[in-house]
């Protein structure tokens, strides 16, 4: 399909206000997006933090997988 066939055919379809998303409706899917990348880094920092424990992993390189200092990973550490 050409270009200006395909724009020829959006231009067609009707469009409302409900085809948009509403204020509420961005922010909550803007915080839902933000929420999940918290919780990935959650999972990623205990499960880095799991096997320095366990002794399967160096602290140097757990810090630098999470793009943190040894002293913060240790830091971290103590804190959990």
């Amino acid at each position: 399909m050409s270009f200006w066939t395909e724009c020829k055919r959006l231009k067609a379809m009707p469009i409302t206000m409900n085809d948009f998303p509403t204020a509420e409706e961005s922010f909550f899917n803007e915080g839902k997006e933000e929420g999940r990348k918290e919780g990935l880094e959650e999972g990623k920092w205990k499960a880095l933090a799991s096997l320095v424990k366990d002794g399967l992993l160096d602290v140097q390189t757990a810090a630098s997988r999470l793009k943190i200092s040894v002293d913060e990973f240790l830091d971290r550490m103590q804190k959990t």
